[in-house]
């Protein structure tokens, strides 16, 4: 069976982002092509306080807080796949997915102990999509948008020991949907067919 991470930047339980997420879950749970766990975590569903800086898990490699981000890592150390899916703020995350991002210090910290080059996972062979949700402003236009928009998602993707790739078959945009649920409708809804297809064909390499 294959394992698929989703992490949903979006704070709002109904928002675009969140109904994204599902179809992705759906879409690729319900594919004839093989059977697929689909786990999301997303701060509107899951507990994720943010890094205090205190730097125990270079010491321990545990983090010293208590919360989901310990059932996200466990997730991500079997996926064979990492999608983001976040609305666009400011050219880039939310706070709370920034905040996920952030705990990704442990990984880093756990990379460094077992011997990785600047805590970066040397193995990287699994793929990481970006699919950004934004109400005017293409995240991926330029290339300075487009580094904005995927240089922290894609340092996470790599310390976690995913390569996330800036190319059209690794990260997408749907700029339109502007109120909550916009995204179910046209024409954004043709987008979220887009999406699965592009996931299902990453996760199953075809």
């Amino acid at each position: 069976m294959k394992k698929v991470v989703i992490i949903n930047g979006s704070p709002r339980k109904k928002g675009n982002s969140s109904l994204l997420a599902t179809a992705l879950k759906e879409g690729i749970s319900d594919s004839p092509l093989g059977q697929v766990r689909v786990d999301i975590y997303s701060p509107a569903t899951h507990a994720f306080a943010p890094c205090i800086g205190c730097e125990r898990c270079c010491k321990t490699g545990e983090c010293i807080q208590s919360d989901d981000m310990t059932h996200l890592v466990d997730a991500l150390e079997v996926a064979d796949m990492l999608i983001w899916v976040s609305p666009l703020y400011f050219g880039g995350v939310p706070s709370q997915m920034k905040a996920i991002i952030d705990r990704f210090q442990l990984l880093w910290a756990r990379n460094i102990a077992a011997g990785e080059l600047k805590g970066i996972r040397s193995n990287r062979f699994r793929p990481a999509l970006a699919f950004y949700i934004s109400a005017k402003d293409d995240p991926f236009a330029t290339k300075t948008k487009r580094t904005a928009a995927l240089l922290p998602l894609k340092y996470a993707s790599n310390t976690a020991g995913f390569t996330l790739e800036d190319d059209k078959k690794h990260r997408r945009a749907i700029v339109g949907p502007s109120k909550p649920g916009d995204i179910a409708f046209a024409p954004h809804s043709a987008s979220l067919g887009d999406l699965v297809h592009l996931a299902l064909e990453r996760i199953w390499d075809i």
